[in-house]
């Protein structure tokens, strides 16, 4: 039902979808140690998540701040080349 309401690329947040299931029933002397294991493999990978995300939205201010640099780059161009291109005369005295 949720596919058709929101489209076919929908995918929910992350915070909405359910943890990994950890292995819990394990009743060897090392279990505790194996979830332990587990949730800190999982809490870099989110920590790695949370950093790419972090970097992506740097990049794209940079690319954002770079594409508005050369606008105003190629404006400025066009306007000193059109004030070049009026009367010659009227800049210099006869």
């Amino acid at each position: 039902m949720d596919q058709l309401i929101r489209g076919p690329g929908f995918m929910p947040p992350p915070q909405a979808r359910p943890p990994m299931a950890l292995n819990l029933t394990d009743h060897s002397p090392n279990s505790s140690n194996k979830v332990r294991k587990q949730i800190d493999y999982y809490r870099r990978i989110s920590q790695l998540g949370i950093l790419l995300e972090s970097y992506t939205g740097i990049l794209c201010v940079l690319g954002t701040l770079t594409m508005l640099h050369r606008r105003v780059t190629r404006m400025k161009i066009a306007r000193l080349r059109s004030l070049d291109s009026v009367d010659h005369l009227s800049w210099h005295p006869a």
